[in-house]
């Protein structure tokens, strides 16, 4: 297995045409400080195009959305930076396109908790991409987590490349972790059933807080269930296949256009006991 720490999970979703500051893309991370603090990275990027607000209005967005920990925080803007990201060749009208980001963060202490602590992150989303095939009404949900070791010093991991926003049939997509790991960690990767690790993300951030958040629990499409193998049947039911290589990367391609929703968890071990966990959903948009 190759030696790996997870310190970072990407996960996408496309953003909303109304007056709404709605994240395209999110990167929720974290770094071990001096004297037990953590500091906490949430990055988001926003579509310059269409989320019709100023820079301002986008580095106060958090102030309306629920970052839940096992004590609130604060999470100030911190910067921001236009930056261009190119799309998968192929797509019709989508050669490239333009993201702002915008940085927050925070810090806090870490009281070495057995189970590490959890960070849960949930955004209401209100994007037309994501919507109820048999309503066709839009849901709201997005979250992303992860849980801090309850020891040892960890280095940052993340995605080597961006997930696919927007995805073209037959154009196999595939994202690595990239192993920059200096305590002999491995991680593994592991393809869910999107229904149960919404679900368990939801419990765990009501845990936390005892109170509800704004993630409804009845999944917005068919449930994806994944075979040994790491192949998979798709919402639509026409072939599509998603697998999870020996090299830590993992691959999907469409054969339709519509919206996918895919489940991924990402186990760090050490010596032979699971440390961290980090949980996530991404949605992609298949569109020629």
């Amino acid at each position: 297995m190759r030696i790996n720490l997870l310190l970072a999970i990407v996960f996408n979703v496309i953003a909303s045409n109304i007056l709404h500051a709605q994240s395209i893309y999110i990167e929720l991370i974290y770094k071990q400080l001096p004297e037990d603090s953590i500091e906490i990275q949430l990055i988001k990027y926003f579509d310059c195009e269409t989320t019709g607000i100023s820079d301002e209005e986008k580095c106060q967005v958090l102030e309306n959305q629920t970052f839940l920990f096992q004590k609130v925080i604060s999470l100030k803007c911190t910067g921001q930076k236009d930056t261009i990201i190119f799309a998968n060749s192929g797509c019709i009208n989508i050669s490239r396109y333009c993201l702002k980001k915008v940085v927050y963060s925070g810090k806090i202490q870490n009281n070495h908790s057995p189970g590490g602590l959890l960070i849960v992150y949930a955004e209401k989303n209100k994007s037309e991409l994501i919507t109820n095939i048999i309503t066709e009404k839009p849901e709201s949900y997005f979250i992303i987590s992860t849980t801090i070791p309850q020891f040892g010093e960890n280095n940052q991991n993340s995605f080597k490349t961006m997930l696919p926003i927007y995805q073209c049939i037959k154009h196999p997509y595939t994202f690595y972790y990239e192993p920059i790991d200096d305590d002999n960690d491995s991680i593994i990767l592991e393809l869910n059933e999107v229904s149960t690790l919404r679900e368990e993300r939801y419990e765990e951030a009501v845990n936390l807080t005892g109170k509800d958040i704004p993630i409804p629990l009845d999944p917005p499409y068919e449930v994806i269930r994944y075979k040994e193998g790491c192949s998979a049947a798709n919402p639509f039911n026409s072939g599509e296949f998603i697998s999870i290589k020996s090299d830590n990367s993992c691959s999907f391609y469409t054969t339709e256009k519509g919206n996918y929703l895919i489940g991924l968890t990402v186990k760090e071990f050490r010596k032979q006991n699971v440390i961290s966990e980090r949980k996530m959903i991404f949605i992609s948009k298949s569109i020629n």
